[in-house]
């Protein structure tokens, strides 16, 4: 890409309305990590003519995004979507503005106002409980998420948001039984199985959470989460100490020098002693 880019620079010059070619130029100055210079291509493309270019401002707010300009890039899709109502694409995108700038009210606003029907809807329902979440209104961010549940139109992060949003208002019952339909669901998603154990554990069932995280990691060995949560459940315990000391072991193998497994580390040789 970096010996690409002389080569399109000295084409563009030569026709800097060639929009296919501005592009790939984007592209590439993507690739390498230039988001300023393909932000300022883009604004000269723009530039050039007076026609509105809805393509290229969208570009230039995803670049916003990337650059962390989050203002100018909502005010970019808020106009978009005023242009173009009838864009679903760009109602949600300026839904995602707004949350970004943490109008958080707003941004629940616009998601609530898609179809049913829109490829968008499921999307912006997860968003708009997020939103709802962050503006402390559980009570809200659970009707939502328990209405995209509902719908069979949800992926199994929605089942994970709504078992944390239970676990907010310690209803351990329903986050424990909401990963779990979850996990049935999506088997692969071992992330359901693992804040199964977690929200077994706020309950207070511990041995069940155990047999949890015991079969977190037997489902998949590369889980460092699950053996420094074992772990660090036993440490607190004061049991099972020379297990606890192997789990964590195991996830600082996994991932090393982790902060929080370091801690847990630390944690067990107080346990045991080992001042």
């Amino acid at each position: 890409a970096k010996r690409a880019i002389p080569l399109y620079e000295a084409l563009y010059r030569l026709n800097p309305t060639d929009e296919a070619l501005t592009q790939r130029m984007v592209d590439l100055y993507r690739e390498v990590g230039n988001l300023a210079d393909a932000l300022e291509l883009l604004n000269e493309l723009q530039n050039i003519s007076d026609a509105a270019r809805p393509g290229i401002e969208m570009q230039k707010a995803y670049l916003l995004w990337e650059l962390k300009r989050f203002e100018e890039a909502a005010l970019i899709l808020t106009k978009l979507s005023r242009e173009f109502p009838e864009s679903d694409k760009l109602r949600y995108l300026s839904g995602l503005g707004q949350e970004r700038l943490g109008n958080y009210m707003a941004a629940v606003k616009t998601y609530e106002s898609l179809p049913a029907d829109t490829s968008y809807w499921k999307s912006a329902q997860f968003r708009a409980a997020v939103s709802y979440r962050e503006l402390k209104q559980t009570d809200d961010a659970i009707r939502v998420a328990e209405r995209l549940i509902e719908s069979e139109k949800a992926d199994w992060d929605a089942y994970l948001l709504l078992g944390s949003l239970y676990a907010d208002k310690e209803q351990f019952d329903d986050a424990i039984a909401i990963t779990k339909a979850g996990y049935t669901k999506f088997p692969d998603r071992h992330r359901l199985l693992f804040m199964q154990g977690v929200h077994q554990e706020k309950s207070g069932d511990i041995e069940d959470c155990i047999a949890t995280m015991r079969q977190v990691i037997e489902k998949d060995p590369t889980n460092s989460s699950a053996y420094n949560y074992l772990g660090y459940l036993f440490a607190e315990r004061g049991e099972n100490l020379d297990e606890a000391e192997r789990l964590i072991l195991k996830a600082l193998e996994l991932k090393p020098g982790d902060g929080f497994y370091l801690d847990s580390l630390g944690w067990v040789y107080y346990q045991k002693g080992e001042l």
